[in-house]
């Protein structure tokens, strides 16, 4: 499910060391860390709260995890983009990484590059890139990983296409849309099946074939512009990539893209029905950090009317 609401949320925008945060709390070795979660629906759970390590195989302390990614250039850290527990974990993460990382976000597009840079806080952040008027979340959300950011000497950049840039991919591509970016050469047969699967997945039935190969090539578009701007930005510095779990995945995400060392930390809800971690496919990730749920609503139930409009839509126009 948490799948589901990542793929609608960007298709339907696109169509139409120093102190921790609040709420987490770090023994002085980080053997263990407390979190008071914000959200609460399946807190209970008995993965909540708890840290996978891939290659281990095991529940691991987090002090595992930051020793890793303190020695690693390249660290991808993911999201369900409206859950607040998962901006404080992520500042939690940027507050314990050295200082002088650049961290691209996502939520920031290339309008934003000159806005930031101009920024020196988060609210400034905030009023110098029109977040209001962004469509994402909303800000209090995400301040934890910004105040982060600041706060331990890190530095923020913009490394997402335009939507008018995207809007121009998926309608067809264009030689200011693409920039000659291969879009599929970076995956595997398999990759690039379970990248479409996952799109028709999450679009619970309503996705035509036209739209999946217009989400396929939006996505790997995303991943690469990402990663190059990434890149650019950061030079010999590390990068820090805040993303949804789709584009942090080793199957079909950006760590395809890095020749570098790369590790990946998805923050996964946990769901009432799935209780093993082998559920949750952890080997598409380097770390998994369980979390309650935002809700449980069904997405497909929640953009229901969305969805078949946008089909009716496409159908509509394949006809003509």
């Amino acid at each position: 499910m948490a799948q589901h609401t990542g793929w609608l949320s960007v298709f339907i925008v696109l169509l139409t060391a120093c102190g921790s945060p609040p709420g987490i709390r770090s023994g002085t070795d980080l053997g263990t860390v407390d979190v008071v979660w914000e959200t609460t629906v399946l807190d209970a759970h008995p993965l909540t709260g708890r840290l996978w390590s891939s290659r281990s195989e095991k529940f691991v302390t987090p002090k595992e995890m930051i020793d890793t990614l303190r020695q690693t250039p390249v660290v991808l850290v993911g999201e369900r983009h409206d859950h607040p527990d998962h901006h404080r974990i992520q500042g939690w993460i940027l507050s314990q990484l050295e200082p002088g990382a650049v961290v691209g976000f996502e939520m920031l597009d290339e309008n934003d590059v000159e806005p930031v840079s101009t920024a020196d806080s988060a609210d400034g952040l905030r009023t110098t890139s029109k977040w209001s008027e962004s469509g994402w979340p909303s800000f209090e959300i995400y301040r934890p990983v910004f105040e982060a950011v600041y706060r331990n000497g890190h530095r923020v950049a913009a490394v997402h296409p335009s939507r008018a840039r995207l809007r121009a991919l998926m309608m067809g591509p264009t030689s200011r849309s693409t920039e000659n970016l291969t879009l599929t050469d970076a995956l595997t047969p398999k990759g690039l099946k379970a990248l479409r699967d996952d799109i028709v997945e999450g679009h619970c039935g309503h996705a035509t074939p036209p739209i999946v190969e217009a989400m396929v090539k939006a996505q790997r578009f995303k991943d690469r512009w990402m990663t190059t701007r990434l890149r650019e930005a950061a030079g010999d510095k590390r990068a820090v990539l805040i993303a949804g779990n789709g584009h942090i995945r080793r199957d079909y995400g950006v760590p395809n893209e890095f020749s570098t060392p790369v590790q990946s930390v998805a923050l996964l809800e946990v769901r009432g029905d799935r209780e093993q971690v082998k559920d949750y496919a952890p080997a598409l990730y380097d770390w998994v950090w369980f979390t309650p749920r935002v809700d449980e609503i069904d997405p497909c139930e929640k953009f229901k009317k969305q969805l078949q409009r946008i089909r009716k839509k496409t159908q509509k126009k394949a006809a003509q």
